[in-house]
């Protein structure tokens, strides 16, 4: 039986099963790597987390990757293989640069990788396949050339299978900041133009904060340590 899975509750989990199947939540864009690992079909489902309420379909647009004739992409709107099929991400690409869908389901979309190719990047002998997925408006969406491309392997092979972009991570919203999945620290500081910290914004874990109501009209860099990293954004905040 179909497991229907609200949008609002879901929270991000990855399972490593027989097949492979991962789960993720996205907003702002995140980059996706996999590696066919010689035995299991690689599967993968995307849903819009709260903060993409407004435009909760998901985009999906791959950096590179290739496969032969008896490989096999297929792509899906909603939670499973039981959605309507994405007709763009449906077949064998000798070349997947380039190709990109977006669901048509609020639900979600879901990808599965049916490859049977020994060589195909098992052992790192060939790059992976490399996407982006997003929900929301970005400001700038990415592009097939932004990936970034930092781990040589990706599913099955003890490294994460996705990775974070270093941008795009806070837009604005009338007075709220939305955070993307990935911006999880516990605050945010405001610098001003000088580099002076104006104010520090508690996040603890949330995916809005409210902008504080104190501040001049300007721009003003965001920064945020999160994951181990530091996060910066440039935003032009007024009221």
């Amino acid at each position: 039986m179909k497991q229907f899975v609200s949008v609002l509750s879901m929270m991000l989990f990855s399972v490593t099963t027989a097949t492979a199947q991962q789960t993720f939540t996205v907003c702002g864009p995140q980059e996706f790597c996999y590696c066919w690992d010689g035995v299991s079909l690689g599967t993968y489902t995307f849903v819009a987390c709260p903060d993409s309420l407004s435009n909760p379909y998901v985009n999906i647009l791959f950096c590179s990757g290739a496969m032969p004739p008896v490989d096999v992409l297929r792509g899906y709107s909603g939670l499973d293989e039981f959605g309507e099929p994405i007709t763009s991400l449906n077949g064998s690409f000798p070349n997947l640069s380039g190709a990109s869908g977006v669901s048509t389901s609020i639900d979600g979309a879901h990808l599965e990788f049916d490859f049977s190719s020994a060589s195909f990047c098992q052992g790192g002998t060939n790059a992976p396949v490399r996407w982006w997925v997003w929900t929301g408006a970005p400001a700038s969406p990415p592009g097939p050339g932004d990936c970034v491309g930092t781990e040589p392997l990706c599913l099955n092979t003890q490294v994460a299978s996705h990775a974070a972009a270093p941008r795009n991570w806070v837009r604005i919203a009338d007075d709220q900041l939305l955070l993307a999945s990935y911006a999880r620290g516990n605050s945010i500081e405001v610098l001003d133009a000088s580099g002076r910290v104006a104010t520090r914004i508690a996040v603890q874990g949330r995916t809005s904060v409210t902008v504080p109501s104190g501040l001049s009209p300007g721009v003003y860099v965001l920064r945020m340590q999160a994951d181990g990293r530091e996060l910066t954004e440039r935003v032009s905040l007024g009221h």
